[in-house]
């Protein structure tokens, strides 16, 4: 058995794909890729099977890591002294594999055009609605105006989501150095001004932090942490940043502070496969860090803070000087990526 281990270590060690050799209860013989060796962080591989004990023959199976759910073929390998499984398992997560094809991509986009443009038609009728209302004093309906736009910007977070992972494939992704430190102040700004106190996001981190990046992929990523670090009872979102050796690392953490955070009135969602369902703003952290040389870290244990760590190249390069105004683009579009996403944790009012 140990020639044949042998012999197929070389013969996967060519493989695209990320290849797992192990015994029978799941133990790991050899790992073709040292980054998911780091990430199993053991010497066995059962735990990222749904069902193990399920697994009696040769064929397809799917493991969960770090929130992202991926597709592997597993071949049932018998010896003498003891059969082996030959784990093989691509690089991209379903959901990111799914959205590669052309086909899937344009359907997205037709998707996302058609939401947008039916949102659009019933802002133009708010207007219209709350131009009466504001005529005839009628204050207080106007809250169901803001309750019938919180649930269009639900709407727009679902396709914005996977719109976001589109950006991935299409070549639209210029990278650029940027002035983190900068960048994760004015983003903190941005998300308490929204927020209006519903939940507080703090930022603590060193001067001259430098990262290649995009620069709107960025700010989604970080959107994507908020929304999963911040959401349920959590009031409180910290963001950290800092400089390790040549590394940056930013983690963003949820917390409750001594003053719960009020309910939504907005229509709230509970999703009906809430434990084991794929979270898109996984897939969002996992291209992010793919894309631009990063590594994932995610603490999401039951009962516990959820709390999510990047760590990015740190950059050398002059930052490019940036001729806009974050503040201005922000408060007066009322449909950008800071609304639709935060909507996700908190009421954001359209009118105020």
């Amino acid at each position: 058995m140990n020639k044949d281990v042998e012999f197929l270590k070389n013969f996967f060690k060519h493989s695209s794909e990320n290849v797992i050799i192990t015994d029978y209860d799941f133990n790991i013989i050899w790992c073709s890729s040292g980054e998911l060796s780091s990430c199993l962080k053991g010497k066995s591989c059962r735990g990222i099977f749904e069902n193990a004990d399920s697994i009696n023959e040769s064929g397809k199976y799917f493991v969960r890591l770090s929130g992202l759910v991926y597709e592997c073929s597993i071949i049932k390998y018998p010896g003498e002294d003891g059969g082996i499984y030959v784990i093989q398992m691509g690089n991209d997560d379903v959901l990111f594999s799914f959205i590669k094809c052309s086909v899937i991509q344009e359907f997205i986009v037709n998707r996302s055009a058609a939401v947008r443009h039916a949102v659009t038609g019933i802002s133009v009728s708010g207007n219209k609605i709350y131009e009466s209302l504001d005529k005839s004093s009628l204050k207080n309906e106007k809250m169901y105006l803001n309750i019938a736009m919180g649930n269009c910007y639900k709407l727009l977070k679902s396709s914005m989501d996977m719109s976001e992972l589109v950006r991935y494939t299409d070549g639209s992704i210029e990278s650029r150095c940027i002035d983190l430190s900068r960048t994760l102040g004015e983003f903190a700004r941005i998300c308490n001004d929204l927020m209006r106190g519903q939940k507080k996001v703090n930022v603590d981190y060193q001067p001259d932090l430098f990262i290649k990046a995009d620069a709107d992929r960025l700010t989604a990523c970080l959107l994507s942490m908020v929304v999963l670090s911040g959401g349920g009872d959590n009031s409180m979102i910290v963001i950290s940043a800092e400089r390790i050796g040549s590394s940056v690392s930013i983690t963003v953490s949820g917390c409750k502070s001594e003053t719960s955070s009020r309910p939504c009135k907005h229509s709230a969602f509970s999703e009906m496969y809430q434990d084991n369902g794929i979270r898109p703003e996984c897939s969002i952290l996992d291209r992010f860090c793919k894309e631009f040389g990063g590594t994932l870290y995610a603490a999401d244990e039951a009962g516990q803070n959820k709390s999510y760590s990047i760590r990015l190249p740190y950059c050398d390069d002059e930052p490019e000087p940036i001729f806009r105004s974050d503040q201005s683009r922000y408060s007066e579009n009322k449909f950008s990526c800071y609304h639709i996403a935060l909507s996700e944790i908190v009421d954001i009012d359209y009118y105020r």
